[in-house]
C-alpha cells in the first residue's frame, strides 16, 4: 500500500517566487520572516506564510498562505505594486505540486511601526498535491 503525504505550501510558494526573481522582483528578498532593520533604495522583501490548518481531502490539501510585500519608508506605492504583481504571478501559476491558487482577502497596505517599512499584504488559497512515499 502507498502511503501519500502532502508538501510544505511554503517551499511551492518559494520556489514559485525564487524562478521568477530574477525577471521580476531582482531586488527582493524571498522567505518566511520579515524584515527587522529598515529597507533602503531599490531593496525589496517577500514574506510568505501559511496558516497552519489546512483542510486535507482525499486528494488535495487546501490551505491559505499569507504573502507581504515591503519597500522603504515613503515607497507605499512600490509595496503596493509589487504586491499586485506578486499575487497575479501566484494566481496565474501552477505546479506539479500547487495545483491552483485562488484569491482571498487583499491586497491591504500599511506601514511597520518598528522599522518604518512600508508593507502591503494579501492571502491566497492552494490546492496541493499529495505524492507518494512509500
Amino acid at each position: 500500500m502507498a502511503l501519500f503525504v502532502f508538501p510544505d505550501p511554503r517551499a511551492a510558494v518559494k520556489a514559485l517566487l525564487e524562478g521568477e526573481k530574477a525577471a521580476r522582483w531582482p531586488n527582493a528578498t524571498i522567505q518566511t520572516k520579515f524584515p527587522s532593520a529598515p529597507l533602503a533604495g531599490t531593496q525589496r522583501w517577500i514574506p510568505h506564510a501559511w496558516d497552519g490548518t489546512p483542510t486535507e481531502l482525499r486528494n488535495m490539501q487546501r490551505c491559505t498562505i499569507r504573502v507581504t510585500t515591503y519597500a522603504p519608508k515613503g515607497q507605499a506605492n512600490a509595496a503596493i505594486d509589487l504586491a499586485q504583481l506578486v499575487r497575479a504571478f501566484l494566481l496565474d501559476s501552477g505546479t506539479a505540486v500547487v495545483w491552483a491558487f485562488r484569491p482571498g482577502p487583499g491586497p491591504a497596505p500599511g506601514t511597520d511601526d518598528a522599522t518604518k517599512n512600508e508593507f502591503c499584504t494579501f492571502t491566497l488559497t492552494a490546492d496541493t498535491r499529495p505524492s507518494a512515499v512509500a
